[in-house]
């Protein structure tokens, strides 16, 4: 497996991971069935978390955000969805 195809994997594990982990509490205003589409979508869900998470969930949303913004391409897209 090359480095990017294992970058989109551990990039869209960890972002469903933490989507799912804190529906209820960060992510309450969104369908429950709702997950980023692309590039955008996931910079918004992982402010959103950033804003409504403790500590530990701001800093694993900072590393996705880092992740998404020098990688953009490991964001879900409609050819290959979340």
């Amino acid at each position: 497996m090359d480095s990017h195809t294992l970058r989109t994997l551990t990039f869209r594990r960890e972002l469903r991971k933490l989507i799912d982990a804190h529906r209820a509490t960060c992510l309450w205003s969104m369908r429950a069935d709702w997950y980023p589409k692309d590039a955008l979508d996931c910079v918004i869900v992982l402010r959103l978390l950033q804003k409504g998470g403790n500590v530990e969930v701001y800093k694993a949303a900072a590393a996705l955000l880092v992740t998404v913004d020098a990688h953009p391409e490991v964001a879900p897209s409609e050819s290959e969805p979340l």
